[in-house]
């Protein structure tokens, strides 16, 4: 077998460094998922040792006992309001149309 010609072995370099480049890429990869893993690990652990230690503070269920009504008071305020200018466009109404029967313009 003879020495490859000119072509091929340009063929082949150029394989050889896209296949260096492919495993710079792969062992970048692999460092990232190392350092994803253990963090990921490290996360799992603290969340399992918040969920172990939590105590029902009283504090925070007022907190959201509070927020809670707030939503419902603001959702009431809004209804009422909504309620109470329907009835200012109708009184207003009825009053155009009064005004307007008596004037005899309808």
């Amino acid at each position: 077998m003879g020495e490859p010609a000119s072509n091929e072995r340009v063929t082949i370099a150029v394989l050889g460094e896209k296949l260096d480049n492919v495993s710079d890429k792969i062992d970048d990869l692999c460092t990232h998922y190392e350092v994803d893993s253990r963090q990921n690990s490290i996360n799992t652990h603290r969340i399992t040792s918040l969920e172990l230690r939590q105590l029902p503070c009283v504090l925070h269920n007022d907190v959201v006992k509070k927020i809670d009504d707030l939503r419902l008071d603001v959702a009431r305020i809004s209804v009422q309001c909504g309620m109470a200018g329907g009835m200012g466009a109708g009184g207003v109404g009825v009053v155009v149309f009064v005004v307007g029967k008596l004037l005899k313009i309808w």
